[in-house]
């Protein structure tokens, strides 16, 4: 389960997704338990899609 037959960019693009994915949910989270804000689920998952594809670009300069 380590590699999970993943190369490894594809690993670095998963975590990228997975990071992004924790930090939103966490975020919406904090919003509706201490503002009272819920956040619907489709801007949930367009800021993740956003954070990732930046972060991917980020790390592709860096290569």
């Amino acid at each position: 389960m380590d590699n999970m037959g993943l190369s490894a960019n594809r690993k670095k693009i998963v975590h990228a997704v997975f990071i992004a994915t924790l930090w939103n949910l966490w975020n919406a989270r904090n919003n509706k338990v201490f503002k009272g804000v819920n956040t619907n689920r489709h801007v949930i998952v367009k800021e993740v899609k956003e954070m990732s594809s930046e972060r991917i670009i980020h790390m592709s300069k860096f290569k």
